[in-house]
């Protein structure tokens, strides 16, 4: 299998639209049986660059960030470290800064400089790395009839050399070669979503969208890597089977996390927002819409290994890091909402979640996340209403001591303006309601302060009391 993708990649540059149409077409039957290596060798192309990018879009943001979220290693080095499933990731940790151009310089692929002939150099490493001529057994193919593999790898090599020999090959050129690769790979994650090299897909092509530079030739290419993302996370089926180790999906998780943590720190306010800032902006948005997406994919690939929560502490202590960051500092931008989507797909994190929620205290943002965390508590306490009556009352009852320490607390610190008085009101009443159905609210009363039974009298109002008492 690995002649084949050889010589397929060898034939992708030619100009003949007939031949690109059979190569897809040869590649979309066969590519079941595409191994590891050779979908790490496709993602090899896609990640390649002709030269380094000198001109990245850079915010006013902090500078000494050395985060490198997804593990990206230059070219030469991802060739000789790439590893099936379980290594695809590296393990640097983020510090949390807020910038987002920092980030992708921080993780663009390093290159040496070079004299006048740099852009001809790269692209042999480039086209060497797709032609097979040097990557052919000789010994292997001795006895075979006709033409053989070694054969065919010499014509395809004096292929490659005159597409090395073309003057002014240029990055447009190489775009429009990457995008052909890219459409072999979206045919097989489209055929193959179940495989574990999906991962290996998806994790490489993440890379090299947060390494694109930001211009009008790579703009298409963003667009095709998106678009397979995209098929990825919207497939039916999703990656299984005991190749894809728990550390994998944990590491994936937790830069996924980092990235949909990101905050963007804007410049102060100018009369004309730059074309600069403005696609430091969309890219920051794509960037933060990226890892949502990412965490619930992988979150469904964890779920999908249907392992005891006694082994998934990992998962949840990454969970709440991220959110103990996002109480305690305005550098991490964890969305309430995010977090209300991945408790509604994933219940059981909310769940697990839920002790911690009500005892974190927040810092300085305490004032927002106590109204948001007393929301995120209603949906927790909401998805555990399919389990039976008398488990809900257990679970309600172990947790009612810290349930009533936190409205205690948020009702006597909320702010005196009306939306934020009016969010809380609507918040606390709908925790209520779901207390009283389950006999709770007395025990409630019992165990609230004084001074904080009062301030809910005095935020509720007649109509909820009414509530309260029954």
């Amino acid at each position: 299998m690995d002649v084949l993708v050889d010589t397929l990649l060898s034939l992708l540059p030619q100009e003949s639209a007939p031949m690109r149409y059979c190569i897809e077409q040869v590649f979309r039957f066969t590519c079941k049986d595409v191994t590891q290596d050779e979908v790490l060798q496709m993602m090899r192309v896609i990640k390649k660059d002709l030269k380094p990018s000198r001109h990245k879009v850079v915010d006013s943001s902090d500078s000494d960030s050395n985060d490198n979220f997804l593990g990206v290693k230059d070219a030469d080095e991802s060739d000789e470290a790439e590893t099936p499933v379980s290594g695809v990731i590296g393990n640097e940790k983020a510090d949390g800064s807020e910038a987002v151009s920092t980030m992708e310089a921080e993780m663009s692929e390093d290159s040496d400089e070079e004299s006048g002939d740099e852009k001809t150099d790269d692209t042999e490493a480039i086209l060497d790395m797709v032609g097979a001529g040097e990557n052919v057994d000789e010994a292997s193919n001795d006895s075979d009839e006709g033409m053989d593999d070694e054969a065919m790898f010499r014509m395809d090599h004096k292929a490659t050399r005159v597409l090395q020999e073309k003057k002014g090959y240029t990055e447009s050129q190489l775009m429009l070669f990457k995008l052909r690769v890219l459409s072999l790979v979206e045919i097989y994650v489209g055929r193959n979503p179940g495989k574990p090299q999906v991962i290996s897909v998806y994790s490489n092509l993440v890379q090299a969208f947060l390494n694109l530079d930001i211009n009008e030739i790579n703009k298409q290419l963003g667009q095709k890597m998106k678009a397979i993302l995209r098929k990825i996370f919207e497939a039916n089926d999703y990656p299984k089977g005991e190749a894809i180790e728990l550390s994998t999906l944990e590491s994936l998780l937790e830069k996924n996390l980092t990235l949909a943590s990101r905050s963007f720190k804007k410049k102060k306010a100018a009369a004309n927002i730059s074309k600069e800032d403005s696609m430091a902006w969309n890219r920051f948005k794509m960037i933060k819409s990226l890892g949502h997406d990412s965490t619930y994919w992988i979150l469904k690939i964890i779920d999908g290994k249907k392992l005891p929560v006694s082994e998934l502490t990992r998962v949840l202590d990454i969970f709440k890091s991220s959110i103990s960051a996002a109480f305690e500092s305005k550098k991490f931008d964890l969305k309430p909402g995010f977090l209300k989507e991945v408790f509604k797909r994933r219940p059981w994190v909310g769940q697990e979640l839920l002790g911690f929620l009500v005892e974190k205290r927040g810092g300085s943002r305490s004032e927002f996340w106590h109204v948001e965390a007393l929301e995120l508590l209603f949906d927790i306490i909401r998805s555990l209403q399919s389990r039976s009556d008398s488990s809900l009352k257990r679970i309600l009852e172990r947790h009612l001591p810290k349930v009533s320490r936190f409205i205690g607390e948020m009702v006597l610190h909320i702010s005196k303006k009306k939306s934020r008085w009016a969010e809380a009101r609507k918040s606390c009443r709908k925790v209520f309601q779901i207390l009283a159905k389950q006999s709770m609210m007395k025990p409630l009363l019992e165990t609230l302060e004084p001074e904080a039974h009062a301030a809910c009298e005095s935020l509720l109002g007649g109509q909820v009391l009414a509530l309260m008492r029954g």
